[in-house]
């Protein structure tokens, strides 16, 4: 979310066992633009979030567009 905007919707998973966080889909909304920059910007929360939950690393499995 930026401001009061959904930038992107995720389906995601823990696999404490093996220490990744699979990202399996990643939904982004039609208002994005800058790909590469939304997901540079989302690798650093994901990677604190997959900690918090008790994963070392993320794997992000599809990144998917949303039409509108």
């Amino acid at each position: 979310m930026r401001g009061n905007r959904f930038l992107a919707r995720l389906d995601a998973k823990a696999d404490r066992r093996s220490g990744v966080f699979h990202v399996m889909n990643l939904y982004l909304e039609p208002a994005v633009r800058k790909k590469e920059s939304l997901l540079a910007a989302l690798q650093a929360e994901l990677l604190r979030f997959a900690k918090f939950d008790g994963c070392d690393s993320v794997k992000l499995h599809a990144i998917n567009h949303i039409d509108s």
